[in-house]
Order: C-alpha cells, then structure tokens, then sequence
C-alpha cells in the first residue's frame, strides 16, 4: 500500500517542479555559465570589462541558485505534504512511503518514467 501514497507524491512534487518553473531556471543557469566563459575566452575584452561582465554573472548565478533552491523547497514540501495527509487519513505512513520512496526500483523507476516525459515534451 505504501506504493500508491509514495507515487502520488512523487507525481505532485514532479508537477511542482513543472509549474515553478525549476528546469527553465536551471538552463538559464546554464546559459549564464556559458555566457561568462565565452567572456573569459574573449581576447578581444579588456580585464576590466571582463571582470565587470564576470561580476554580473555571478550575480546573476547567485540569484538563479536562491531561486532554484526556493522552488525546490516548494515543491518538495508539497510531496512531503502528499505523503502527511495520506498518514492523517490512516492510508499509509509516512515511514513507509519514505522507505518505499528510497528503494532503487522507485528511484530507477520515477527517474525513468521523468526523462520519458522529458522527452516527450521537448518533441511536442
């Protein structure tokens, strides 16, 4: 039974990563990395203007990774949550659930069923 709990709350906290947009934050993360080493790689560039353009990324950077770990935080409290009401209605524990979550057939299995989606999305 711990199954059907630990599933839910894996599909909300991937919905949650969806709708907050956590992926498209992460790519522009990485943009911004790609972007600062381009003006690293620049002979063209001054040091100061470089410096001026490498400040602004880590910035940038710093901003991106506050977000990113606010939105992650969303999103994981939201399955945790999932897994709480199940517990409050007596459907499941919140131990089991943990456990079941933690296995390597749930772990090979929501990463599989993620990258799938993934795929699917980037086609569509």
């Amino acid at each position: 039974m711990e199954q059907v709990p630990a599933i839910v709350a894996a599909i909300a906290f991937l919905a949650a990563l969806d709708r907050l947009g956590v992926v498209r934050e992460a790519r522009s993360a990485i943009e911004t990395s790609r972007g600062a080493t381009a003006v690293v790689r620049d002979a063209s560039l001054s040091d100061e203007h470089k410096e001026r353009r490498l400040r602004e990324a880590s910035v940038s950077l710093l901003g991106v990774f506050v977000s990113l770990l606010l939105r992650g935080s969303a999103a994981l409290a939201l399955a945790t949550g999932v897994l709480i009401g199940f517990e409050l209605f007596g459907w499941s524990t919140l131990a089991e659930s943990s456990r079941w979550l933690m296995s390597w057939p749930a772990i090979l299995g929501f990463t599989a069923v993620a990258v799938f989606a993934s795929t699917l999305r980037r086609r569509g």
